[in-house]
């Protein structure tokens, strides 16, 4: 066998599964720094920074129908399967724009049980994990509305951490679905 199509298959594993990585190390991430000393902050400051949570100052919005949040859902599970393609950056941005309020809107999720085996994971961690993926939404949809829909899902390691409301919350299954409102920039 030749070593290049090898190499070519596992690199393709490799960036399709970046994505899921990312979100894992994030996941960690947060866990292992629940327990550490703040400094001088605040406790307030810290869960502010860590959220994003600058609700007072985001965009007004009103809560998404069932529909809209399945189907902006279902578009973002369609982009971890498809990072490479235009066409479903382009309907994701349609689904989360709304250009009358000054706002685009992403939906983070966060896991309310442990994978493994099955415990509670508590409110706050899953509220800051959502958080986290919303605003990692919010920073390729805020690159796609400027400068276009071609830049691949998986390539930036940002956020976006911008006025932002918390729109809604529920539980489904296993998991905490955050709706929040990101101000667009003028």
């Amino acid at each position: 066998m030749k070593p290049g199509p090898q190499f070519s298959r596992r690199w393709i594993r490799t960036a399709a599964l970046r994505p899921v990585l990312t979100c894992v190390i994030a996941a960690l991430t947060i866990f292992s720094g629940c327990d550490r000393p703040s400094g001088d902050r605040t406790s307030q400051q810290v869960q502010q920074e860590a959220t994003g949570a600058t609700s007072q100052r985001g965009p007004q919005i009103p809560e998404l129908s069932p529909g809209q949040l399945q189907k902006i859902l279902s578009l973002q599970k369609a982009i971890l399967a498809h990072p490479d393609s235009p066409q479903l950056h382009q309907r994701v941005l349609e689904a989360s724009l709304f250009p009358e309020h000054g706002a685009l809107v992403t939906v983070g999720v966060g896991l309310l049980k442990k994978p493994r085996d099955g415990d509670d994971i508590p409110l706050s961690l899953a509220e800051r994990a959502a958080m986290l993926d919303a605003q990692r939404w919010a920073a390729y949809l805020l690159q796609w509305y400027q400068h276009g829909p071609e830049l691949a899902f998986g390539t930036l390691e940002t956020r976006l951490v911008s006025p932002s409301r918390k729109v809604q919350q529920q539980a489904r299954n296993d998991s905490l679905l955050l709706v929040v409102a990101f101000q667009l920039p003028r």
